[in-house]
């Protein structure tokens, strides 16, 4: 989703009074847990999320609604096995499980194109069952192209392309 921006003289300028954030890497590969290498000089983790042109963005402007997007291509794989490919745009908050076969145990779940709206001390608003949502009319929030959470001996969470604007309503 392309954010507004005022075209001058070759150079880009955010409308007046808003903020913004973006974060963003070229390509990337997060393994959970990293593991050191045996004699054989290959890696193994448990997860491992592989991901190019990834990017977050966040624009608050006075009066208007949050705008949020988390984009990245690429894949999820679990001990090496590709278990779900991620294309370069999602559907925002799209949640995933590895493995996706639900009869086997979650070794991980997250999602992709996280949008969360917040008030604004930054506390995300929630939906009616009490988990944090998306509010169309919220001035703050952020997003984070990919969230895993990864299970085992300890929980771990990782956010991937986290952009946050946090506006005084």
């Amino acid at each position: 989703m392309p954010f507004p921006v005022l075209r001058t003289d070759f150079r880009t300028c955010r409308p007046p009074g808003a903020t913004y954030a973006q974060a963003g890497a070229a390509g990337l590969e997060v393994a959970i847990p990293c593991t050191a290498a045996p004699n054989d000089g290959t890696q193994s983790s448990k997860v491992c999320v592989h991901l190019a042109d990834v990017t977050g963005s966040a624009l608050g402007q006075s009066g208007k609604a949050v705008q949020l997007s988390g984009v990245a291509g690429g894949r999820l794989s679990l001990t090496g096995t590709k278990e779900i490919d991620i294309p370069a745009m999602w559907p925002a908050n799209c949640p995933f499980r590895i493995p996706a076969d639900t009869s086997k145990p979650a070794v991980a779940i997250g999602f992709l194109d996280e949008q969360i709206t917040t008030d604004s001390q930054g506390q995300p608003l929630r939906d009616k069952n009490g988990s944090p949502s998306y509010h169309p009319s919220a001035t703050s929030g952020f997003t984070n192209a990919v969230r895993p959470v990864v299970f085992g001996d300890e929980t771990t969470e990782v956010t991937i392309g986290h952009a946050a604007v946090i506006r005084a309503q």
